[in-house]
């Protein structure tokens, strides 16, 4: 009986031991750490600002910065500056961040 007891009483104690490692099934895959780089999804993307379009060339502002293509943000490489959008990379993947319309100013 002391046996039985004492069996007991380490399953009970290394139960929260178990439970940090086990994985929640129905957590959207998106919710679900990059296992690959772990950083990556912890930073969040930059803020895109503004578009700036002239006779000079194009430029954004991200996080308070005017950035032009091939320049680096937060981690992430400036590809391409549309009238709408801007399209950054980093580590091969890219993001696109979208502006509206009425926020575009053409000079």
């Amino acid at each position: 009986m002391a046996r039985f007891c004492m069996v007991c009483l380490l399953g009970m104690l290394s139960w929260p031991l178990l439970a940090d490692t086990l994985v929640d099934p129905t957590m959207p895959l998106a919710g679900m750490p990059d296992s690959d780089n772990p950083t990556l999804s912890q930073q969040p993307l930059p803020q895109l600002q503004g578009i700036v379009i002239s006779n000079a060339g194009r430029s954004a502002v991200l996080n308070g910065l005017n950035v032009q293509i091939g320049q680096q943000v937060a981690g992430y490489r400036v590809l391409a500056i549309h009238s709408d959008a801007v399209i950054l990379e980093r580590d091969g993947r890219r993001q696109t961040l979208s502006l509206y319309s009425d926020k575009v100013r053409i000079q």
